[in-house]
Formats: C-alpha cells, sequence, structure tokens
C-alpha cells in the first residue's frame, strides 16, 4: 500500500487541521513549560520541536510513505474515523490493548479527514510535552540532593531537558505514525504524577497519574499494567517510610499489592498470553521477522519453561546489543547500537546519581528522599521486565527501551551537573580525614 505521509494536505480540511493543531499545541507546550520553576526550558521543547520536524523533513525527502506499522495504524484509523462520523456501522477490530492508539488517531481523522500529519503532529506535541515532565522530575529529585548546590540543580534540569529534546532515541519515533511518543510520554507523566503524589498529598496528582497509568494501558496494555503495579509498589514504600513502624505496615500493605499483582498477571495472562508457550512462539516470531532478532531465541521453547526465556531476553534488554552481535552492517542494527550505546551511558550515570546519594547525603536525607528514587527504580524495573518478556529483536527494543529511558534519563543529568560538586566532596572529604588523623607533633607545647 503506497500511502504519502502529506497525503490530505492539498484539501482545505486536511491543512487547516494541521495549521490549528500545531499553533493550539505550541501553545499549550510554551505554557506547560512555565511549570519548570528553577529554569527556562522553553528553548529546550523549541528544539525538540525543530529537531522533529527537521527529521520529519528528512523522511518527506527520502521517500514521503508511511511505512510497515505505519500504514496498519493508518488504516484503522481510517475505519475508526467512518465508524465515529457514521459513515460506516462496523466498529474496529484489533488486538485488545492496543486499540487506545487507532481510536486517537481516529478521532483525529474524523476532523480532518485521513491526513496522517495529524497524528505526527500530535506525537510532536507529546514529545515536547516529554521534556517538560522529564525536566519538572528532575527538579524534584535535585530536591533529595540537600548537598549539590542551587547552581548544580539548575544545571541537571537543563542537562534533562536538553536529553529529552535532543536525544535520538526519543525524538527519532515522534514523526511517525506510531504509538511511541505518547507512550513515553504518558509514562513520564504517571511517574511524575505519582512523586507528587507521595510529596503533596494532593488528589489531583493521584488522579493525573492514575489518568496516565490508565491512557497507556489502552494504547499498550501489558506496559500499562506493569507501570501501575510498580507505581502502587513505590507509593507503599513513601508512605511507610517515615513510620517507626513501616516494616509491619509495608507487610500488612503488600499483602493486597501481591494480590493485586496476581490479579494484574491473571487478567494480563487472560488477554494477552503470557503462559511459558505462548511467550516463547512470541518470541520464535519476532525474532524470526527481522534480521535483528536475538540469538538464541529458536532455543527458547515453551516446554524449557521462562527461564531460558528470560536468560535470552533479560541480558539483551538491559545492555544490548552486544559488540559480537553486530555481524552485519544495516540499519535496523545500526539503529540498535545508537540506541543501545545511548541507553548504556544512561543507566550506568543514572547508577552513578544513586550512589552519589548513598555516599554523600547525609543518612535522615537519604531517609527523607530515598523512596521517591526507589519509585524510579522500581518503574524502570518494571518495564525492562516487561521487555524482557515480549521483545525478541533488535528493532523493536530499539523502539521500546526509551519508554524506561525517560524514567531513567532525571538521575543521569544529576550525575552529570553534579560530577564536579561530588569530587570537590570527596576531595573535602578526604583531607578532613587525613587532618583527623594526623599524628601531634609538638608544636603546641613549643609556643606555651
Amino acid at each position: 500500500m503506497n500511502i504519502p505521509i502529506t497525503q490530505g494536505l492539498s484539501t482545505f480540511e486536511g491543512l487547516a487541521s494541521v495549521l490549528v493543531m500545531s499553533i493550539v499545541g505550541f501553545a499549550i507546550v510554551m505554557a506547560v513549560s512555565g511549570s519548570v520553576k528553577s529554569v527556562n526550558i522553553r528553548s529546550a521543547c523549541m528544539l525538540a520541536l525543530v529537531v522533529t520536524g527537521a527529521t520529519l523533513v528528512v523522511l518527506i525527502a527520502s521517500g514521503n510513505k508511511l511505512v510497515a506499522d505505519e500504514i496498519v495504524w493508518h488504516s484503522l484509523a481510517e475505519e475508526a474515523s467512518r465508524f465515529l462520523t457514521g459513515q460506516s456501522n462496523a466498529r474496529v477490530d484489533y488486538v485488545e490493548g492496543k486499540e487506545g492508539y487507532l481510536w486517537i488517531i481516529g478521532a483525529l481523522y474524523a476532523i480532518s479527514g485521513p491526513v496522517p500529519m495529524m497524528a505526527i503532529v500530535l506525537n510532536t506535541l507529546l514529545n515536547a510535552l516529554t521534556v517538560v515532565t522529564v525536566a519538572r522530575t528532575t527538579e524534584i529529585i535535585t530536591k533529595t540532593y540537600p548537598l549539590l548546590p542551587e547552581e548544580v540543580c539548575r544545571r541537571a534540569v537543563r542537562l534533562a531537558a536538553l536529553f529529552a529534546a535532543l536525544l535520538p532515541s526519543l525524538f527519532i519515533w515522534a514523526p511517525r505514525v506510531l504509538r511511541e511518543a505518547p507512550s513515553t510520554f504518558l509514562i513520564s507523566v504517571a511517574v511524575l504524577g505519582t512523586l507528587q503524589v507521595v510529596r503533596t498529598r494532593q488528589t489531583r496528582y493521584a488522579v493525573l497519574a492514575l489518568g496516565a497509568v490508565a491512557g497507556l494501558a489502552w494504547i499498550r496494555g501489558p506496559v500499562g499494567m506493569a507501570l501501575g503495579v510498580a507505581l502502587a509498589i513505590g507509593a507503599v514504600l513513601v508512605w511507610s517510610h517515615k513510620s517507626e513502624y513501616r516494616l509491619a505496615i509495608r507487610f500488612f500493605l503488600l499483602i493486597p499489592l501481591l494480590a493485586l499483582i496476581a490479579v494484574a498477571w491473571e487478567l494480563a495472562n487472560t488477554q494477552f498470553g503470557l503462559s511459558a508457550e505462548e511467550v516463547a512462539l512470541r518470541n520464535r516470531e519476532l525474532a524470526s521477522v527481522a534480521s535483528s532478532g536475538f540469538a538464541g531465541t529458536a532455543e527458547a521453547t515453551g516446554s524449557l519453561g521462562y527461564g531460558t526465556i528470560l536468560m535470552v531476553n533479560v541480558p539483551r534488554v538491559f545492555a544490548g546489543p552486544f559488540p559480537w552481535e553486530i555481524t552485519a552492517v544495516s540499519p535496523v542494527m545500526l539503529l540498535a547500537l545508537m540506541e543501545g550505546i545511548i541507553w548504556v551511558a544512561a543507566l550506568i550515570l543514572a547508577m552513578r546519581a544513586i550512589y552519589v546519594r548513598r555516599r554523600f547525603v547525609d543518612s535522615s536525607s537519604r531517609a527523607e528522599g530515598g523512596p521517591l528514587v526507589a519509585i524510579l527504580t522500581i518503574a524502570t524495573l518494571a518495564l525492562l521486565a516487561t521487555l524482557a518478556v515480549s521483545v525478541a529483536n533488535y528493532g523493536l527494543l530499539a523502539r521500546l527501551r526509551p519508554m524506561a529511558l525517560v524514567i531513567i534519563l532525571p538521575l543521569a543529568a544529576i550525575a552529570i551537573a553534579s560530577w564536579p560538586a561530588v569530587r570537590a566532596l570527596r576531595l573535602s572529604q578526604a583531607g578532613s580525614r587525613k587532618l583527623a588523623t594526623r599524628p601531634a607533633t609538638g608544636l603546641r607545647g613549643f609556643g606555651s
């Protein structure tokens, strides 16, 4: 099927819809960016829009065609728009847990007609809003590093905003008719909302977090369910950490959470098929349809259970692709290699930021802010675990792992921004220890 990216822009209805959505969306991005108080991130939001727009120009110049999954979503959205406008009584039927995106784009098409640029503009705006949510999350997390100077904290927020705007792992998927930009945006909103709930106890943030999780579950069922459970566990840890009875509280609160996990697993198994046999079958299919399939996936049969599947997938999801797997230079593997390098670098920096908190923050402050960092950690692990079950080629991993990247970007930015300050603090502490252990020289007695 040959569908131009610019289809429908020659009509007044299509062009006017794209222009109005772009103008209104730009105004919303600029207004929301003011929620970050410590620094002005409007320039970073502008950069995100410009870089995404430049990528779109390259896509149009290199072929001006929708490809692969984009064609599927475009066709499904056309059917949904006909249903929504009363032109058809046939409701669109698609894989459960993925329906949300087709109805979102279908609603846009009901206004503009079948114009792929409407979906691309939406994704571009959501990508710019992700810059805001990542920067705001960083602003909150820096408050748990009381020994860092204010300028260092502001630098971390600026870096986080620039990373979210300029990292190819994020912006390269925005100018496409795909679910990646909405997914990363909703994940960043859910995490930010949860952090705000546990800090302020305000209901509006709970509504924000729950709405983001529900929206994510609508367009990516397993990911939304996994993130929701992870954030619930993180919230329990935060709410109980100040109490002297926190161990007992966590024990009794985790009982219903374990029940929630069991219910979520059963529901996900019913809807998406999570038995070892079904997972192994999907993994083999995903590996075989792409030249970037994980080696060893064919041996991960259902009869061998989850253990073998996870032995193949988990290392690659956490740190792949590995050098020995780059056996042929192909666009997919080059893309995966680029995304993998960015991911591993961000992961190492995030772990350094966690180490810095444990090493250079006093115990009272560490206890105060630790659970906030724990929320990021638990959410990241939940998403990686979900990917380890559902991903079996690097092309797909390069599209999905950025969902976890937006969670650890605040920590990565803090690690870079704090590097000189932490080095100075380490030298200061080393000097203090030397003075404390220096033997007496007798000079005090000489002057008396």
